[in-house]
């Protein structure tokens, strides 16, 4: 199963929101609108997928977290590049 329609199913069955930045439109939305303004609109049980493809969005989503602290309010997903693993590590 892809992961994306993994987050889909688990938070239709979770009962959470989900919100991917695959998609352009979403990503300019948040990256250059109002991405402050897009977390303090996300419901509290949240699933957000793709979040490396909008830089800066997760320390809006930290400062939230340190505001509202509540387990489960965002579930970050993303694509895990195993290559970019090993960058750090050349030269060791």
């Amino acid at each position: 199963m892809r992961k994306d329609n993994f987050g889909k199913k688990r938070s239709k069955k979770l009962g959470f929101s989900y919100f991917t930045f695959d998609d352009k439109d979403t990503r300019l939305l948040v990256a250059q609108n109002d991405p402050l303004g897009f977390v303090s609109d996300c419901p509290d049980h949240t699933i957000l997928d793709e979040i490396q493809r909008v830089p800066g969005l997760a320390r809006i989503l930290k400062l939230s977290v340190d505001r509202h602290r509540m387990p489960g309010r965002f579930i970050r997903m993303h694509t895990a590049n195993i290559y970019s693993l090993f960058t750090n590590f050349v030269g060791l």
